[in-house]
């Protein structure tokens, strides 16, 4: 098993997967070889089927849409920060519609305010 796990952690760095994506495929082969109680080199493209058909074949979750608040709870919210700092990256992020990871990571040289344009990097 070491040893075709090593060998599939290559391939994924060839293929340029982020860490994490590694970690998730590397974390899902693991649930494979423990549901059928062997090693994966002998688990068969049938078995891999019905795993498949196992593991997503439920119902999906109810799709529940985010509160949107209006926009005088947005003003009190800010509003009630008290550094102004915080205040001014938390206005930034909310009105670019960021993640909050891409918000602290944004610098100064990502704004163009002649094109009025912001780069984001690493956004999703």
């Amino acid at each position: 098993m070491a040893e075709l796990k090593n060998r599939m952690i290559e391939d994924m760095q060839l293929r340029g997967l982020s860490p994490s994506t590694q970690e998730s495929y590397v974390r899902s082969m693991t649930y494979l070889v423990r549901h059928y109680k062997k090693p994966a080199d002998l688990i068969t493209e049938e078995e891999l089927r019905q795993y498949f058909l196992y593991r997503f074949n439920r119902p999906g979750q109810e799709g529940k849409l985010p509160q949107v608040l209006s926009r005088n709870e947005i003003r009190r919210l800010l509003a009630a920060v008290p550094i102004e700092r915080h205040r001014v990256c938390l206005t930034t992020i909310y009105s670019l519609g960021l993640r909050l990871g891409e918000g602290t990571h944004l610098a100064i040289g990502d704004i163009d305010t002649d094109r009025m344009f912001v780069h984001i990097r690493n956004a999703k």
